[in-house]
């Protein structure tokens, strides 16, 4: 492989997928011709398109037994009656498919603000289908990230949000995050997350609800910067002994 003009002996590649959902044409082909030469890819191009899409994601999780919050799909404000009758309470959370960071999410207080919302989403921007969720008021808007690397899981973290009226707790978007300890149920649930969406690093998003834990989400390309500041994990390390491990039993 040629590396600045110079061949190079590589086995293997770590991915960071930092592109959105709607770049996966673009970017998806080179992680597949390095992998089809031989090269271990760690995330690889099948998992980074599983999840950077949150329709194929939450299917797999859905498919797999994963309990995740109640979930509809919808194309226009037409198939709104049946999901929020299913959902039946208010706020919910409305999400596009290919938002990161929180961004792209939404929290819709009633009918008529979720139709007109939809609306707006689908006719200003174009963007469908949409996502809509349950809210899971009990968490106070609180959820868990825990960082997935092969089977195990290296390190996890609470975050909350630093301002009252936000739910969204994303560290990129200001949120406090603290060193947590998890569950055995919450850790058999992230490794298997993270499993069955095809990944060998990940932030799986966790919500703690009346009924037990929910994944929100799988994602292929987690920040670090939140998780390794409240907890002092050397996470990037954890990567590359997972991804030598591969090189070497291949």
């Amino acid at each position: 492989i040629l590396v600045d003009n110079q061949e190079k002996d590589i086995d293997g590649l770590i991915v960071k997928a930092g592109f959105k959902a709607k770049d996966l044409e673009s970017y998806l082909p080179i992680n597949t011709i390095f992998e089809e030469s031989g090269l271990v890819a760690v995330n690889n191009a099948k998992a980074i398109g599983v999840t950077k899409n949150k329709i194929s994601m939450l299917y797999r999780l859905f498919s797999s037994g994963i309990p995740i919050p109640k979930t509809h799909i919808i194309r226009s404000t037409h198939d709104l009656d049946n999901c929020l009758k299913d959902i039946n309470t208010y706020p919910i959370v409305l999400k596009s498919i290919s938002g990161s960071g929180g961004i792209g999410v939404s929290l819709v207080e009633s009918k008529r603000s979720v139709t007109s919302v939809v609306d707006l989403v689908l006719e200003e921007s174009g963007v469908f289908p949409v996502i809509i969720q349950e809210f899971i008021a009990e968490s106070s808007g609180k959820d868990i990230r825990a960082f997935v690397v092969g089977d195990k899981v290296v390190a996890a973290m609470e975050r909350s949000s630093a301002i009252e009226w936000e739910f969204r707790s994303n560290f990129s978007m200001g949120g406090n995050v603290r060193i947590i300890d998890l569950t055995e149920e919450e850790k058999k649930l992230a490794i298997k997350a993270s499993n069955v969406c095809g990944l060998g690093f990940s932030g799986v998003d966790i919500v703690r609800s009346n009924n037990g834990p929910k994944v929100l989400e799988v994602n292929a390309n987690p920040g670090m910067k939140g998780i390794v500041s409240a907890t002092g994990i050397d996470l990037a390390g954890a990567i590359l002994d997972y991804t030598i491990s591969l090189i070497k039993n291949k």
